[in-house]
């Protein structure tokens, strides 16, 4: 959720709904009232079906706050329910109830990209350059064929990056195996 657009003294509401084959899964209500000076509240009422499948519903008020801006106007925050900061976005995790700061869920949460291990980086790193280039299952050890669009000075250019990628994924892959067979000594 992010505040964008909005003004002193306006009054707001919007409603979404989204659905999985054709029956609703979920729905959100948003309800925004910015007073004249410097306070307001956003009014979340949603429902959403949780890990048991069980239709949840939650109705609640996050605070806002605006500061005046340097060369005039001014920014909304909201004010996290959890931590009680000033906040840019509201973020909304399964296992946390409201929206809320990311500095308030624990453990923090991460990016797929950031709980990759080495050798999966170059992997994935692969796979995403084959895949823009209409070749995800093609045979990791050659080079990908040329596509008929592309210009070759591009495509030298990016076989050359796919082939550092393989050396780089060869190197993770070694250093990898160096470590489990050191491990596995340290048991004879």
């Amino acid at each position: 959720v992010r505040l964008l657009n909005v003004k002193a003294g306006c009054r707001k509401q919007s409603d979404w709904q989204w659905t999985r084959d054709g029956r609703q899964t979920g729905s959100i209500s948003l309800t925004i009232g910015l007073g004249d000076e410097n306070v307001g509240s956003l009014r979340f009422v949603y429902s959403a079906n949780d890990r048991n499948g069980e239709n949840q519903t939650y109705d609640y008020v996050v605070r806002l706050e605006s500061q005046p801006m340097r060369f005039g106007g001014e920014r909304w925050w909201f004010i996290c329910p959890y931590t009680h900061k000033r906040v840019m976005k509201l973020y909304k995790f399964g296992s946390i109830e409201k929206f809320c700061a990311r500095t308030a869920i624990r453990p923090r949460p991460t990016y797929v990209c950031q709980r990759l291990s080495g050798m999966a980086k170059f992997q994935q790193a692969r796979l995403r350059l084959r895949s823009w280039l209409g070749f995800p299952d093609w045979d990791h050890d050659t080079p990908f064929p040329k596509p008929k669009w592309m210009r070759y000075p591009t495509y030298e250019r990016l076989c050359e990056k796919d082939w550092k990628l393989a050396e780089q994924e060869d190197a993770a892959f070694e250093t990898g195996f160096v470590r489990l067979i050191n491990r596995l000594s340290r048991y004879d």
